[in-house]
């Protein structure tokens, strides 16, 4: 969990890169130990410590921390993990088996598979704790799970027993803040999970709710330590607990390690919507749809249908419609377009993976845009994909889809050059011509790559990339006789607007009503 104040969790998917990442040793001789530093060496012996004392009461520590909130999270997490026969599960740092019991609880209670004793186990707890798994042993016995589960005892940093590409599901709750090496925990992680599983993480961490936070700190430093010695006589090890909460990483630090170890963030119902919803994010969509638009070099006087591949929840595709082109959007992510569908984009939208081909007919489009999408062609999601192989399908399909003289803008963030190169060629294997355009490439912020593709033979020059100085001219002052009257800004949904829109309408075709005095006209407030 990233944030203890809401059930908020992430979700990511393992994905395989076309280059190797390369890992570096941690050379550091001190560690967080709560508020204390302490070697390197030390900390997982006083971590062994810790819950050797708490964990006949393990849980009910759990409850005191989350306000019984903890509870309700492990339900959610099952229910976002979805469980289904054949899905193969490791639950790291889960030795009381609270996660791994309610994932097996909800396999019964909805019959998707039968309990019988001659089944394999279905899921594999791991923890580095004897004395946490053999409280986890003894309630599976209870719970007649005992059959169901392989118990292990193992460092969640190096998984020695543990087979490359070997489970759909990766868990570890309440665990990963007190490993002494967060990066390896994750790195292994990623190698222990099939191309396309997903790492499921649920931790406390720091609330950006300042009221919340006062009464939290309160709460954790004054009272949870106090219930600890009167719980289990135990005042030191849930005084650590706390720390650990207070110098764990952000949450926005600890999604950028996860997304350096090479996982990929997974776009269900949720993170969609706030991927939606985020100012910044439509704001950076929208510039890069317009730059793309000016790099297509369309016709100002007619209306173009063009293919936005990767069109998400339809933010480019606005764009495209407020300029007055119709389009349609391809993207392989059915919550994405979910969002897109509620949020009534005009363009017709389609679920598919770019990699398998793109499903129209020869000719159709008047050219196409991709923001941010190209790149992902270039990972393994599954065992059976070929990045040469997806990447020259796709392009051997754009290139039919296309007519003869338009163009393809793919803005893109290659990991490498190596990447880009291989994007290039493909392209160029296809049949295309054209090649890349960096925008600001001196600006370590403000650098864009654009890949400017024309179908067919093409006289035209490759469109030269921004480097700052326009701005810089548009900006020098101008002394002249007259001056201009100031004309106003304006503003989003006012009356220009709405001309502005129905005008664009008319050249579509589309009915609409004459304009009158009333047009755009801001109506008085009914209160």
């Amino acid at each position: 969990m990233l944030k203890i104040c809401k059930i908020n969790f992430r979700s990511f998917t393992n994905r395989q890169n076309f280059r190797l990442l390369s890992s570096e040793a941690n050379n550091s001789q001190e560690t967080n130990f709560g508020f204390s530093k302490v070697k390197y060496e030390e900390k997982q012996t006083k971590v062994n410590e810790v819950f050797n004392n708490v964990a006949e009461k393990y849980d009910l520590m759990n409850d005191a921390m989350s306000f019984g909130m903890h509870r309700l999270w492990k339900n959610h997490l099952i229910q976002e993990i979805n469980p289904h026969p054949g899905m193969k599960l490791i639950d790291v740092a889960g030795g009381t088996g609270d996660i791994t019991f309610r994932y097996l609880s909800y396999l019964k209670n909805l019959d998707l598979i039968k309990f019988e004793a001659s089944q394999s186990p279905l899921v594999t707890v791991c923890d580095i704790n004897e004395n946490m798994l053999n409280v986890g042993k003894d309630r599976s016995i209870d719970l007649k799970f005992q059959e169901k589960i392989v118990w292990k005892v193992g460092n969640a940093e190096h998984l020695v027993e543990e087979n490359d590409n070997t489970y759909d599901v990766y868990t570890i709750a309440f665990g990963i803040r007190n490993c002494t090496n967060i990066e390896n925990v994750v790195k292994e992680a990623y190698r222990v999970l099939k191309p396309g599983g997903r790492f499921m993480c649920l931790e406390f961490s720091r609330t950006n709710n300042p009221l919340f936070k006062k009464i939290y700190d309160f709460y954790s430093f004054q009272m949870i330590p106090v219930m600890g010695y009167m719980i289990a006589g135990d005042w030191n090890s849930y005084q650590y607990l706390v720390e650990s909460i207070r110098v764990f990483p952000s949450q926005d630090e600890f999604a950028s390690l996860i997304s350096d170890c090479g996982f990929r963030l997974f776009y269900n119902d949720r993170e969609a919507k706030k991927y939606t919803a985020n100012n910044h994010i439509i704001e950076i969509q929208t510039k890069l749809t317009e730059r793309a638009l000016e790099l297509l070099a369309l016709p100002d006087d007619q209306p173009c249908l063009l293919l936005d591949i990767g069109c998400g929840s339809g933010l480019s595709g606005q764009c495209l419609s407020d300029n007055g082109h119709y389009w349609t959007g391809l993207d392989i992510s059915s919550s994405m377009l979910d969002v897109a569908i509620e949020a009534e984009v005009e363009g017709d939208l389609i679920l598919g993976d770019m990699g398998q081909g793109i499903p129209f007919r020869a000719g159709s489009f008047d050219g196409a845009i991709s923001i941010s999408a190209i790149q992902w062609l270039c990972n393994v999601d599954k065992k059976s994909h070929n990045p040469i192989k997806r990447l020259n399908k796709f392009f051997t399909n754009l290139y039919a889809v296309l007519a003869r003289g338009s163009r393809a803008i793919f803005q893109l963030y290659p990991e490498t050059p190596e990447q880009l190169e291989l994007i290039t060629q493909q392209a160029m294997k296809a049949g295309f011509t054209g090649g890349v355009i960096v925008d600001y490439p001196n600006s370590t912020k403000a650098k864009k790559i654009f890949l400017c593709l024309f179908a067919g033979p093409s006289n035209q020059p490759l469109p030269k990339g921004l480097t700052g100085n326009e701005i810089e001219q548009n900006n020098q002052v101008k002394f002249e006789s007259k001056r201009e009257k100031f004309k106003g800004k304006v503003l989003k949904k006012g009356r220009q607007w709405i001309l502005d829109k129905k005008e664009r309408q008319r050249r579509q075709g589309k009915e609409v009503r004459h304009d009158t005095k009333y047009t755009g006209r801001k109506r008085p407030s009914s209160f």
